[in-house]
């Protein structure tokens, strides 16, 4: 088994004799066995140990035994406790999410501070198995087939070559001492029930299970990996970068069948999720929308447009100056002299600023405008509707509003209620020009 620990470690994961391993160690059986291979080949090690607080005495048991194990084979020990329930609760997630999340932290906060070059967990191939199962279980797309990967970025995971059942003989003739987890007994978790119940018939039913499952997860892993590449080089291909937006030609996505999945691939990384896409890209009418936490994703008639979701910060207009509102820029200017022409292209106009509190604001739903020629209001949704302004611009546009009316949409309307008069004296009032002085050429 040694040999074939080795082996692996050199051979499948790239690790060298020189590289510096922290080995995550719990004090069961599987961690156990791990620290005595990683000690019989005679590599630069040191072992994290976390502890939980969930089994009282027995949690403080377990950090004890493995510091003494360290002790007597003079492996320096470093260990953390966590008050995981607490943290569980505070943050709405499961106590094995929860402690799964604090341990990967704490090991790359230690990995970065020992400037050590892995860390190394104990999973086996029955693991695996297992995780296959549960993934399949609760529902999962491909990458659930994909199962505990044997490298994945700073973690390794060398007793990946071995069964629970190779693991259990080696400690055996080896007198490898370990903890046995009284929680490992309980049902009540998804893993224990198909582990206690559940893996007993597929046993039976082929003995070198593990493996079998070992090999559909390394087919699958293939797959994906060519899969993405294919779709990345197509999307490269297409993707045009505009003004911070991206534009997925409608044309060249919908080409592919289950075209969601492209789209998936590139709006996934957005935080998307597949259902959201799956629904929004079948839609096909103009203006569909769907949001991530950071982004949004517009259908207009020829493109998936992606942007960032622009804040919805409020800029007060105190004085002449230039002004930032989303990826635009905004000049105000003190106009003293009376221009020959009141007339301004549609990025600019004038406003007498007295007795007004002027702010830039992104549009809201129910938002009207007093246009000039027009008798009455009219919603902005509407002029946006009439002008066919893409739903990526009118979300980041900035509004001109007094006390939350609107006055002015830049490259748009004009509210007749703030125009000046042809006989305003611009020497005796406080005139602004103020002007969009991005070029927005898609409204």
């Amino acid at each position: 088994m040694q040999e074939r620990f080795e082996t692996s470690l050199l051979n499948e994961l790239g690790i060298n004799k020189t590289d510096r391993i922290i080995c995550a160690v719990s004090g069961g059986g599987d961690s156990m066995a791990m620290l005595h291979l990683f000690k019989s080949i005679n590599m630069s090690i040191v072992v994290a140990h976390c502890n939980f607080k969930l089994r009282g005495k027995e949690s403080e048991d377990d950090e004890k035994f493995v510091k003494n194990v360290c002790l007597i084979n003079d492996v320096p020990f470093y260990s953390k406790s966590f008050n995981t329930e607490s943290i569980a609760k505070k943050n709405g997630l499961s106590i094995q999410q929860t402690a799964r999340d604090l341990r990967y932290e704490w090991f790359e906060e230690l990995r970065l501070k020992l400037d050590y070059t892995f860390i190394a967990t104990a999973h086996n191939l029955t693991d695996n198995l297992e995780t296959v199962l549960i993934n399949q279980i609760r529902g999962t797309d491909i990458y659930g087939y994909k199962g505990i990967p044997l490298i994945r970025g700073k973690i390794i995971r060398p007793m990946m070559i071995f069964k629970s059942s190779e693991i259990r003989a080696f400690n055996q003739t080896q007198r490898v001492k370990y903890r046995n987890d009284s929680s490992n007994s309980s049902d009540k978790y998804l893993r224990n029930n198909i582990r206690h119940n559940v893996f007993k018939d597929l046993i039976a039913i082929e003995p070198d299970i593990e493996q079998r499952f070992a090999d559909n997860s390394t087919r699958v892993s293939e797959t994906i990996s060519l899969h993405n590449a294919l779709i990345n080089r197509k999307l490269e291909e297409i993707v045009v970068k505009k003004n911070g937006d991206y534009y997925l030609p409608i044309s060249a996505i919908s080409s592919f069948p289950h075209y969601h999945k492209i789209l998936y691939c590139f709006v996934g990384n957005f935080g998307f999720t597949e259902a959201q896409i799956r629904d929004f890209s079948y839609s096909s009418t103009v203006g569909s929308f769907s949001k991530s936490e950071t982004h949004h994703i517009i259908r207009d008639r020829h493109n998936f447009i992606v942007s960032k979701t622009k804040s919805t910060t409020q800029i007060s207009i105190s004085g002449p100056g230039v002004y930032q509102f989303n990826d635009f820029e905004i000049i105000v200017e003190h106009i003293e002299e009376t221009p020959s022409s009141l007339i301004l292209p549609k990025s600019a106009c004038y406003v007498d600023s007295q007795s007004l509190k002027l702010v830039l604001r992104n549009w809201l739903e129910g938002d009207k405008i007093s246009p000039i020629g027009m008798k009455g209001t009219k919603l902005l949704s509407d002029v946006f509707i009439n002008r066919k302004t893409p739903r990526n611009i009118k979300h980041s546009l900035p509004i001109l509003v007094n006390h939350d009316e609107v006055v002015w949409v830049p490259n748009h309307s004009f509210s007749k209620r703030y125009a000046l008069r042809e006989d305003t004296d611009f020497s005796k009032s406080l005139i602004w020009r103020i002007t969009l002085l991005e070029n927005v050429t898609s409204l």
